[in-house]
């Protein structure tokens, strides 16, 4: 039997293609930025992906994404307003 070469990389395998942690490679999933295939509970980067990518193609963030520790202007305590009471 012959066995087809394999046309996806794992997170950690992608990482390490890449040059960056497996961490940041597994945000990077989530967030849009490195586009992915779920299988079960694995997620999977293909071969045209990170051809792409060390090409210098750009994947867009999810509209979704934001960063939880920025609050929205309306309710950021840091401003020099004074409020009427």
């Amino acid at each position: 039997m012959e066995y087809q070469e394999c046309q996806t990389y794992s997170v950690e395998q992608a990482a390490g293609v890449l040059g960056i942690s497996r961490t940041h490679a597994y945000h990077l999933t989530v967030t849009g930025e490195l586009p992915c295939i779920q299988l079960g509970h694995r997620k999977r980067i293909t071969k045209q992906v990170i051809k792409e990518i060390l090409q210098g193609k750009t994947f867009r963030k999810k509209d979704n994404d934001r960063n939880e520790n920025i609050a929205p202007e309306d309710e950021n305590p840091d401003t020099d307003e004074e409020i009427d009471e």
